[in-house]
């Protein structure tokens, strides 16, 4: 196949952390490796967070300015784009998210005159409205509008799970348009050993004789860390001699620790706020348990380092998470602590089955190597293409 000129645009990136994040900076590296030019579009400048080849590329353009108004932002991403694309001619602009991305990739094709793909990463099409838990870019009237119109008008939507595709159809999307293409994983080239892990776990005083639960996650309402540590209430009952680390940053911090508190629980949970990269794979493999009780995900794609190192896992039976997980873990319902506890003291004294599930793991995360994905995408540009 032809190299390919690539515009690649995202609505979220680093210095933030997600699985998303992730997904786009290994997309655009993959894509990379097998000689095509990715411009990489991100929100602020992100060079430090790519690894760039010897020819520059994945080469970074920031889009916005921080601390700007709605109306000169919006515009200045209008402008730098339209000028990149117009210099670059793409021969396709891949989007992730519907909005902002996705609207801008739509409304620059008289510009750049290339076939759009949007990769939905839930948010910009899951509208979420319970009691005490709203969820989702939809939310707001005007989003939902923007986001239905670019559907409406790219050339392909890839979402990265079946489960996905009834929202991305409620959102505007057309089942003829549709592809699903799982999120992929590159394992980690950093090497961990147990001095790192006792540096680390000293670094965030971190007990060294307690079994550790970890979580790995934005602090957001969608992850359902709540719901952990309300489970962690019971689980010291029967089985104390455990410690729960919480990695990560978001608007729920305060909330959150405002809960260990009043649980009396605060000799038993860390939060360590913002890890780097070395340091979120030392936590993990000293780890004894992974928890995610989300109550909503695209694809569990933060189950894959936690597979990576053999680690037991508990996790909420989410239709996306079980997609990630399959038999590597246990899955409980959501939002349901006393499950979520009997399922973390079920691991902790059956050795047989941390092993059972260790074994999987190590197998479940291959299945999502990086080779498949880009070649199911690179597929969709060459029909789009009509190579």
């Amino acid at each position: 196949m032809k190299k390919l000129k690539i515009a690649m645009l995202t609505t979220t990136f680093f210095p933030q952390v997600g699985g998303a994040e992730y997904q786009v900076k290994w997309f655009a590296e993959e894509l990379t490796k097998r000689g095509h030019e990715v411009y990489l579009f991100t929100p602020y400048e992100a060079e430090e967070f790519i690894d760039v080849n010897e020819r520059g590329f994945p080469k970074n353009i920031a889009l916005r300015k921080r601390n700007a108004n709605v109306l000169s932002d919006g515009l200045r991403m209008l402008y730098i784009f339209t000028k990149w694309v117009r210099k670059i001619k793409p021969d396709v602009v891949h989007a992730h998210f519907a909005f902002s991305s996705g609207f801008l990739a739509v409304i620059t094709k008289p510009f750049h005159k290339a076939p759009v793909v949007i990769t939905s990463h839930e948010d910009d099409i899951l509208v979420i409205k319970e009691k005490g838990y709203r969820y989702g870019m939809g939310l707001k009237w005007h989003r939902r509008l923007l986001v239905n119109l670019s559907l409406k008008l790219c050339d392909a939507n890839v979402v990265v799970s079946a489960p996905m595709k009834k929202y991305a159809i409620e959102s505007g999307s057309k089942e003829k348009k549709l592809h699903v293409i799982p999120n992929m994983y590159v394992p980690p080239i950093v090497k961990i050993d147990d001095k790192l892990i006792e540096i680390v776990k000293d670094k965030y005083a971190i007990p060294h004789n307690k079994k550790i639960l970890l979580s790995v996650s934005r602090l957001h309402q969608q992850k359902g860390l709540n719901y952990l540590i309300k489970s962690l209430k019971n689980i010291i009952e029967y089985y104390n001699n455990v410690h729960l680390v919480i990695v990560g940053v978001g608007e729920e911090e305060e909330k959150l620790k405002g809960l260990v508190k009043k649980l009396n629980l605060e000799k038993y949970v860390t939060f360590t706020g913002f890890v780097d990269e070395k340091d979120k794979h030392a936590l993990i493999k000293g780890c004894d348990v992974f928890c995610m009780p989300s109550l909503n995900e695209a694809f569990g794609i933060s189950l894959f380092d936690p597979m990576y190192y053999g680690k037991s896992i508990v996790a909420s039976n989410d239709e996306g998470i079980q997609e990630a997980l399959g038999a590597a873990g246990l899955t409980v319902p959501k939002k349901d602590p006393i499950s979520l506890s009997k399922a973390i003291i079920k691991i902790l004294e059956d050795k047989n089955l941390r092993e059972t599930l260790s074994e999987r793991g190590k197998e479940r995360y291959k299945l999502f190597m990086p080779d498949r994905t880009i070649d199911l995408y690179l597929k969709i540009y060459k029909d789009l293409l009509g190579r």
